[in-house]
């Protein structure tokens, strides 16, 4: 009776204290439970917002890719149609005004220019060492 007695006493004031040790246990496992959701919330809607604005930019950008990859589709077929003597023509062409275009800003390139082109149409009266305004270029040509 004795050992049943002081079993049941000290049961008395452990039992309690436990309980409440288990009680403070399970409100920090609440608190950690709500503070994960409040994480995986947080990076769901980062996540969802930052899904959408990739999403919204490609899409933007999409209409200018295609586009642009059309048209290179298009030039390459054209270019595998067309006569060699037409492309030989267009490349001459667009290698002349590429030529003006580096010329432009270099004088001395422009002198031996405007003296090559009145070589070739007999127009020896002009001076080549002359200074040029827009005016005068565009009155030669």
């Amino acid at each position: 009776r004795n050992v049943a007695y002081a079993m049941e006493n000290t049961f008395k004031s452990i039992i309690p204290a436990m309980e409440k040790e288990v009680g403070l246990y399970e409100d920090q496992v609440r608190v950690f439970g709500r503070l994960a959701w409040l994480c995986l919330s947080v990076n769901l809607a980062l996540n969802a917002f930052l899904v959408v604005m990739m999403t919204a930019l490609l899409l933007r950008a999409l209409r200018v890719i295609v586009q642009d990859m059309q048209q290179k589709y298009v030039v390459a077929h054209l270019l595998r149609r067309i006569p060699k003597e037409t492309c030989r023509k267009m490349y001459r062409y667009y290698a002349a005004i590429e030529e003006a275009l580096t010329t432009m800003g270099d004088e001395d390139a422009e002198r031996k220019a405007l003296e090559m082109a009145a070589e070739s149409n007999g127009d020896t009266n002009r001076s080549p060492t002359r200074s040029l305004d827009g005016f005068e270029r565009l009155s030669s040509n």
